[in-house]
């Protein structure tokens, strides 16, 4: 049966930014990414347990975490709740058909989504015009108040006001417009610092400024009236910044979307349980601070006593009863599993509604990760817990999962119900994790497939389906490039008479690659060698023809495309080209 999605995810990435030095920065434009998540299209229907599984470094805890802004996303669109009505127009207008506008399903359900506006012209010139009248309020009006309401004459003291009050609003605006980003209580925050920094240090110089008298006395320019001037316009040039920049910020982030407003309201119900209890929980904090946390930060406690009923609730839902007897423990006098339900009693506190569980039971004991997965199963029960749970362990995702996906270098390679993926596992990455499974019969025996070579590195993804340098199976559409069929055929003839023959093959283009000045007998050789060694050496299978050209061999692949993750049975997906 299906379930009504919670979350979904649609070409969904997560790219950082590689370190360059600053020569290579000059040499080179265009920065180089490590694509640790690289388009995800995923659904977890609500009261769900979806597992990602995969080996160490495929991009499963970078999901997590840029599903709930801890790393910034770099592109697609996430949904949490959002009405199914509202995904059918997205998905229509993303395929060019209904009337829906695509930017503005995204600006207001997108929790992903980024207002991309650059500077122009209209910016400067609003900017001046903000400027020109900050400047002309800030001197009019306080030389304005100090004659009416002080009768003081307006001299310098009030004049530096007046240019504070200017880098107040400055500051407000310039938070305010593309392409930063800051939150209302950041841009206040700066707005009002500037303003106070200017006028303190200002007032500090007139204080101990002054002059000696006939009398040989020292006097003051500043005491006396024109101390209260101002005070006063300090206090007036603040009050206004913080004003400014409110309004200026929140007319922006009206326009950007759940990025402005309803993030906020959206980390409550989204939370995190991490794979180290004892890492993620800070050393110097008792159980209670740890807990309490989030309702402070959040704002949704408003004394001591509710603040204690809510995080012995949290407590005693993780399990540890009586929660008083852990309140002002630190994370050292408590156990591993312990230690990791405090960590769940964090996430509970605030009442979420989806979970992101990254590995919580890969550094317990065998025998408290049994207590652990029974917790979470008990609380999916009683509170309606959506998750998302992040693993290596296949055999664990089989216990737990109601559907899982299988992820290979930044992608979901496979996708189904637990009992269909782990029975009838279809794409070659599945079926290598699924062999390997320790199996607890000991007169059972299973043929395990044991993966070639390393993982690719996430910033250099091959072209074509990125499994298959590793591939058990691939063939000539998988994606080889002509200097991965160069490697190989001189890995081949490493150490046999045609090692010189090989020596000078070079890659032409990405499908092409030549042999110069050959001699007679060397497009046989390479017939004999295809012929002989392409189920072992799969990247031969991508010669797609032989042929002489100006005395020497050209030799030229197949075109390839990379696989799209494509429904090949009742809720099972596949990305493979094994399949039509």
């Amino acid at each position: 049966m299906a379930r009504e999605p919670y979350l979904v995810l649609r070409d969904f990435r997560v790219w950082f930014e590689k370190r360059r030095g600053f020569l290579a920065a000059l040499r080179k434009a265009n920065p180089e990414y490590v694509r640790a998540v690289d388009g995800v299209d995923l659904d977890v229907g609500r009261g769900e347990i979806f597992c990602l599984v995969g080996e160490s470094g495929c991009g499963k805890t970078t999901t997590g975490k840029g599903i709930l802004r801890l790393v910034p996303p770099t592109g697609g669109d996430v949904f949490v709740g959002v009405p199914k009505n509202v995904l059918d127009d997205y998905e229509a207008a993303k395929a060019g058909r209904g009337s829906a506008d695509l930017e503005t399903i995204r600006r207001q359900h997108s929790l992903s989504w980024k207002e991309d506006r650059p500077w122009t012209v209209p910016h400067f010139v609003l900017l001046g015009i903000v400027v020109a009248v900050a400047g002309l309020i800030a001197t009019a009006l306080p030389a304005f108040v100090s004659a009416s309401v002080f009768h003081l004459p307006f001299t310098t003291g009030w004049s530096y006001i007046g240019y504070g009050l200017v880098v107040g609003l400055l500051v407000a605006y310039f938070g305010s417009i593309p392409p930063t980003r800051p939150t209302p209580r950041t841009t206040t925050v700066l707005g009002g610092l500037a303003v106070l920094l200017f006028n303190l240090s200002t007032y500090l110089g007139l204080v101990f400024s002054g002059y000696v008298d006939a009398a040989g006395l020292y006097q003051s320019q500043v005491w006396g009236d024109q101390t209260v001037a101002m005070l006063g316009g300090t206090l007036f040039a603040f009050v206004v910044a913080v004003l400014v920049g409110r309004v200026l910020i929140w007319n922006r982030l009206r326009e950007e979307g759940l990025e402005g407003i309803k993030i906020q309201g959206l980390r409550q119900k989204l939370q995190i349980i991490f794979q180290d209890p004892y890492e993620s929980l800070n050393p110097k904090h008792s159980v209670y601070d740890i807990v309490a946390e989030p309702l402070i930060v959040n704002g949704l406690s408003r004394n001591r006593a509710e603040t204690e009923a809510r995080v012995e609730e949290a407590l005693a839902d993780a399990g540890l009863r009586p929660p008083r007897d852990f309140l002002f423990r630190y994370p050292h006098e408590l156990s591993g599993g312990q230690r990791q339900r405090v960590s769940i009693a964090g996430a509970l506190v605030l009442d979420p509604e989806f979970l992101v569980a990254d590995e919580p039971v890969s550094m317990l004991d065998v025998s408290i990760r049994t207590e652990i997965l029974e917790l979470l199963l008990e609380l999916r029960e009683k509170k309606g817990l959506t998750y998302l749970f992040i693993t290596h362990d296949l055999s664990l995702a089989w216990v737990l999962a109601d559907r899982i996906g299988v992820m290979y270098l930044g992608k979901i390679v496979e996708e189904g119900p637990t009992r269909e993926l782990i029975k009838n596992p279809r794409h070659p990455y599945t079926k290598a994790l699924v062999s390997v499974v320790p199996v607890p019969d000991p007169d059972r025996r299973r043929k395990r497939i044991i993966l070639k070579g390393e993982r690719p590195d996430p910033s250099d993804i091959p072209p074509g389906c990125r499994f298959h340098p590793r591939c058990p199976v691939a063939f000539e559409r998988c994606g080889w490039t002509a200097e991965e069929v160069v490697v190989e055929l001189k890995d081949l003839a490493a150490g046999t008479p045609e090692e010189g023959l090989f020596a000078g093959l070079h890659a032409d283009s990405p499908l092409a690659f030549t042999m110069p000045a050959s001699p007679p007998d060397a497009e046989a050789a390479i017939r004999r060698i295809i012929e002989g060694k392409a189920e072992e050496f799969r990247g031969l299978k991508a010669i797609q023809s032989i042929e002489r050209v100006d005395g020497g061999i050209r030799i030229s692949l197949h075109e390839f495309t990379e696989p799209e993750l494509k429904g090949i049975a009742p809720d099972v997906k596949v990305s493979c080209h094994l399949f039509p």
